[in-house]
C-alpha cells in the first residue's frame, strides 16, 4: 500500500493478521495506526516513513516482539510509547527528519539487538543515558539535531559503534565524552562543529580511518597551518564549509586514499600534495577563491575540480600516469589543461580479452566538454582542443 497517498485509515482488524511479516505503508496520509497492531507478533519490517500526518503510535506498539525493521523517517511522529523499548529484536531504527520527535525512550538500552539508530534532522535535544547499554550498536546518526545539547558520559561504553555522527558546538564539548569516543576507536567519525575549537581533540583519534568534517565557526578566523599527519590509519578525509581556518591547507596523512574538500571559500592555493602516495581519488569543489594547483599526489585516478572560479593555473596531468577520469568543470574563463596525446590513450585504455583497447579521446575525456564557447581549452600534443566548461 506504499504510496497510497489517500489512504487515512488501516483495517481496525489488522492486529488478526497473524501471520504478516512486513508492512509497508510509505507515502501514505495514515493518520492514526489501529492498537490491534500491536497484536502483529510475527511482523519483521514496519515501514512508515514519510507518513506525514502520523503524530503517535498505539501505547502497545512495544508488544511486536518479532519487529526487527522500523523505519518512520520524515514521519509526523512526536514521542515513541514507553513500550517502545521493549522491541528486543529490533536492530534498525530509522528517525531521521522526524522534526517533532524530541526524545528518546529513557529505557532505550534494553533494546540490546539495535545496530543501528538514525535521527539526523530530528527535535531530539538530549539522549538517554541508557544508550550506554547497547551492547551491538554500530551506527548513532545524530547529525543536523540543532537543538542536541547533551550527551551522555555512558557513550564511552559502547565498545562496538564504529560509526557516530553528531552536531556540536563549544556549549557541550566535554573531555569525558572526547575520551569515550577515543576508547571506543571509531573508525567513522563526521562531525559539523567548530573545527577552530575540536581540532586539538580529532587530532586524538588514532583509530579513524573516515573522518567528515564541515565547518559551524560562520566567519573567517586567521590562524596559522595545522595537520592531519598524525592520524596515520585515515584513508578518507572530507573537509567542506571550512571558514575557521582562514586561507590555510592542512598537512595531511600519508595513508590517505581519498581527499574531497568542498566550499573553502578563501583558499587560493593547494600546496604541493605530491607526498600522498596513496591517494587514488581527489575532489575540489566549490573553491570560489582558488587560483591555483600545485604538484599532485603522483598516483590519483579520479580527479575532480569544479566550479573553482578563480583557478587559472593547471598543473601538467600528463605525469599522472595512473589517471583514469579528469573532470574539469565549471572553472575559471582562461584555464588550460595540458596533456600528452600518448598520455590520454593510456588513460582512455581498456582490456578486451588481455589486449588494450584505445577508445577516441574526445568521447571519452572531453565528453562534458561541448565546443560551443571558447572558455576553456585542453592541449593533446600540438592540437588543442576548445571546450565550454558545461554551464
Amino acid at each position: 500500500m506504499s504510496k497510497c497517498s489517500h489512504l487515512k485509515l488501516l483495517p481496525v482488524q489488522l492486529g488478526e493478521l497473524k501471520g504478516l511479516q512486513r508492512l509497508d505503508a510509505s507515502y501514505t496520509a495514515v493518520e492514526q495506526l489501529p492498537d490491534s497492531m500491536a497484536h502483529l507478533k510475527n511482523l519483521v519490517h514496519l515501514d512508515l516513513s514519510y507518513c506525514e500526518k502520523l503524530r503517535k503510535l498505539p501505547e502497545q506498539f512495544g508488544n511486536m516482539e518479532g519487529l526487527e525493521k522500523f523505519d518512520a523517517a520524515d514521519s509526523a511522529i512526536e514521542q515513541l510509547p514507553d513500550s517502545f523499548s521493549n522491541l528486543l529484536n529490533l536492530y534498525s531504527l530509522n528517525l531521521t527528519g522526524c522534526s517533532q520527535l524530541k526524545r528518546l525512550p529513557e529505557q532505550l538500552g534494553k533494546m540490546q539487538c539495535l545496530e543501528k539508530l538514525s535521527a539526523s534532522y530530528s527535535a531530539i535535544e538530549e539522549l538517554p543515558d541508557s544508550i550506554g547499554s547497547l551492547p551491538r550498536i554500530k551506527v548513532l546518526d545524530f547529525s543536523k539535531c540543532e537543538k542536541l545539547t547533551c550527551v551522555p558520559n555512558s557513550i564511552r561504553n559502547l565498545k562496538s559503534l564504529k560509526y557516530l555522527y553528531l552536531n556540536s558546538d563549544e556549549d557541550i564539548i566535554k573531555m569525558e565524552l572526547i575520551e569515550a569516543v577515543n576508547n571506543m576507536k571509531l573508525k567513522y567519525l563526521s562531525l559539523s562543529c567548530n573545527i577552530r575549537v575540536w581540532l586539538p581533540f580529532i587530532l586524538s583519534f588514532s583509530s579513524l580511518r573516515s573522518l567528515i568534517l564541515r565547518d559551524e565557526c560562520g566567519s573567517p578566523f586567521p590562524t596559522k597551518p595545522f595537520s592531519f599527519f598524525q592520524l596515520f590509519n585515515l584513508e578518507f578525509l572530507y573537509l567542506t564549509n571550512c571558514t575557521s581556518h582562514g586561507s590555510s591547507f592542512p598537512e595531511l596523512p600519508l595513508n590517505l586514499r581519498r581527499l574531497q574538500v568542498d566550499n573553502h571559500a578563501s583558499l587560493e592555493q593547494l600546496p604541493d600534495l605530491s607526498y600522498l602516495k596513496h591517494l587514488e581519488f581527489m575532489d575540489i569543489m566549490r573553491c570560489c577563491s582558488l587560483q591555483s594547483l600545485h604538484k599532485l599526489p603522483p598516483h590519483v585516478e579520479f580527479l575532480t575540480v569544479e566550479d573553482c572560479t578563480s583557478l587559472q593555473d593547471f598543473p601538467d596531468v600528463s605525469m599522472l600516469s595512473d589517471l583514469k577520469r579528469l573532470n574539469v568543470l565549471r572553472n575559471g574563463s582562461n584555464l588550460k589543461v595540458s596533456l600528452e596525446e600518448n598520455h590520454l590513450q593510456g588513460m582512455c585504455g581498456d582490456n578486451v580479452d588481455g589486449q588494450r583497447k584505445v577508445r577516441p579521446l574526445i568521447s571519452i575525456v572531453a565528453w562534458r566538454w561541448v565546443a560551443a564557447a571558447a572558455v576553456g581549452a585542453i592541449s593533446v600534443g600540438a592540437i588543442t582542443v576548445t571546450f565550454s566548461l558545461c554551464l
